[in-house]
């Protein structure tokens, strides 16, 4: 035994990827002893000194001074990972958010063990994602679950320590117009007499339901006024598929076939709509109209007889019923039905200019030229 001076170089490793520096400890006795081998020594002088280039992670978990070798990690040495950071801070209902942190390591032997783990992350006490940690840090992400109301919300790993989360509301969504808006945007064009416009908006109507019975109708009277009398028919064809006891519907394609000079089929259609509805006196005074160009005068008069007996008690009523009986030869009769179409509507150029050929063929000439003054008075084509 001897006294001697002991110079013991420790080397110190942890998991890092550079090699620790070397530390060297001198430790010196005036007692003689005997030298003991490395191992020994390192029993005698328990020694950590972490390497200069990993930095303790921090951490809200004091770490105990007394701190003593664990057997198998558990809970009781784990220092749980705690959020810093949250990108973004805030968001909606079923947004995916990335967050960041620090601790998930274990404290053992008077050391930190920073092994790779991963933790599961809670919002609200739901399960919603999970945080990964390393020597580096913390790096993980969850969803803010579906149906979850605005307001402010604790995420945190099972034991870290908590950190707010603002749900926002879902921004108020911007209208999406439907079928019904452009059908009533159509609507609108048509009655203002811009055809094509509507034709547009129902032909927008029809892309988004093409079931929309009444877009077709309303696009085939469209076109019925842009002079289109085909494709008018095609949409009143259509209109009719969809709903075969639309009377509007047969009404409307009887008129364009009227206007084709289609007369029976015009009548056919008008018969339909009859039948679906004998109290309609449009449909007659319509067919009416067909029998007169067909030269059906007494068919048209029976015609324009229901029509007014159903109410239709318009000037234009009696004016065509008028002019059957001019055909027919029963002028006083036809000076009636103008007489009575005049007192509906006195500024009647075409009852006035009717009825003067009416006395003209009952010789009374002062009564027809003063009728052809007054249609002139009113419209220059009778002058």
């Amino acid at each position: 035994m001897v006294s001697i001076g002991i110079t013991i170089a420790v080397g110190v490793s942890q998991n890092s990827s550079r090699a620790p520096e070397r530390q060297v400890i001198e430790v010196v006795t005036d007692k003689e002893v005997e030298v003991p081998d490395m191992a020994e020594v390192a029993k005698i002088v328990p020694v950590f000194i972490p390497p200069t280039d990993t930095p303790i992670p921090p951490t809200d978990t004091p770490i105990p001074l007394d701190a003593t070798p664990c057997p198998v990690c558990d809970e009781a040495n784990l220092v749980w990972p705690s959020i810093h950071t949250i990108k973004p801070s805030s968001g909606m209902s079923g947004d995916r958010i990335e967050v960041q942190g620090n601790g998930g390591y274990y404290y053992l032997n008077g050391a930190y063990d920073e092994s790779s783990r991963s933790f599961p992350l809670y919002f609200g006490g739901i399960e919603a994602g999970s945080i990964s940690c390393h020597v580096n840090g913390c790096f993980g992400e969850f969803n803010v679950p579906v149906g979850t109301p605005p307001g402010r919300h604790r995420v945190n790993s099972e034991g870290g320590s908590p950190i707010i989360f603002e749900v926002t509301p879902p921004p108020t969504p911007t209208p999406t117009p439907n079928a019904s808006s452009y059908y009533n945007e159509g609507r609108d064009y048509y009655n203002n007499g811009k055809y094509q416009l509507a034709v547009n908006e129902f032909t927008t109507v029809i892309r988004l339901a093409p079931s929309f019975t009444r877009a077709h109708y309303m696009r085939g009277h469209a076109y019925s006024n842009l002079g289109q009398y085909q494709r008018a028919i095609q949409d009143f064809d259509l209109a009719i598929r969809l709903d075969p006891n639309s009377t509007d519907a047969y009404n409307s394609r009887g008129f364009t076939y009227y206007k084709l000079g289609q007369y029976q089929r015009a009548i056919q259609d008008y018969n339909k709509a009859i039948q679906l509805d004998p109290n309609d006196g449009l449909d007659y005074y319509s067919r009416g109209n067909a029998n007169f160009q067909l030269g059906q005068y007494q068919r048209a008069i029976q015609d324009y007889d229901k029509a007014i007996q159903l109410g239709l008690n318009i000037a234009a009523s009696y004016n065509t019923r008028g002019t059957a009986y001019f055909k027919l030869g029963q002028y006083q009769r036809t000076i009636q039905d103008f007489d009575q179409a005049i007192r509906l509507d006195p500024n009647d150029a075409d009852a006035y200019n009717s009825r003067a050929f009416s006395y003209v063929n009952l010789h009374k000439l002062t009564e027809a030229t003063a009728d052809k003054a007054k249609a002139c008075s009113l419209d220059s084509r009778w002058c």
